[in-house]
């Protein structure tokens, strides 16, 4: 990602050097200056090496991502969180205990303490952990027989399954990030105030 920002911060200093020759031209007291034609035509010129070069960056920027993005995913699918056994024997009581307290729950207020009490446990777990709670989360599901804690578990499970490795967590993150594409961001910001002067 070092990479993609380096690109960007290229992009911003090619605009700022834009915007420093431009500002050059149109101060300056060279009596060349003097003529809107002749300032007009340099600042075209300018601005037109500048779409260049963003054009080309964002390009590069463009390729590097999506091998990186690429690279990521590879690597990130072939990675699993793996529960140690002690940690297994952990998440499967307070899986058993929570589905005791559903099956012989006496009304909407005990399961939704149960599933309260299971939540509470979630916080204290390891991603390896929580991955493992949410697979024997399945199991749990047959037994339950009331609709708003099937729907309950549901949200937990949908929650749950953002737990990845690092690796996947990065390729989640590489994406988030090439979504934004705010790599010129400061390139569209100079041309969305230039229009709304013109």
């Amino acid at each position: 990602m070092k990479q993609l920002t380096q690109i960007k911060t290229n992009i911003d200093n090619e605009v700022a050097k834009y915007k420093k020759a431009v500002d050059k031209i149109k101060s300056s007291d060279n009596p060349k200056y003097s003529d809107k034609a002749i300032v007009d035509y340099e600042v075209k010129q300018l601005k037109e090496s500048l779409d260049e070069t963003v054009a080309d960056l964002k390009a590069q920027h463009d390729d590097k991502a999506a091998e990186l993005l690429a690279q990521a995913r590879e690597t990130a699918s072939k990675t699993v969180l793996r529960c140690a056994d002690h940690d297994k024997e952990i998440v499967d009581n307070h899986v058993e205990s929570f589905q005791s307290d559903v099956v012989f729950a006496a009304n909407a207020n005990q399961r939704q303490e149960a599933i309260a009490k299971l939540e509470q446990h979630f916080y204290y777990m390891s991603p390896s952990q929580l991955d493992y709670a949410r697979k024997q989360l399945a199991k749990v599901a047959g037994s339950v027989k009331d609709k708003d804690t099937l729907k309950q578990l549901r949200g937990i499970n949908r929650t749950l399954s953002q737990v990845g490795t690092d690796e996947q967590m990065y390729a989640d993150e590489l994406a988030d990030y090439l979504e934004a594409n705010t790599v010129d961001r400061s390139y569209r910001l100079m041309n969305l105030v230039k229009q709304r002067k013109a």
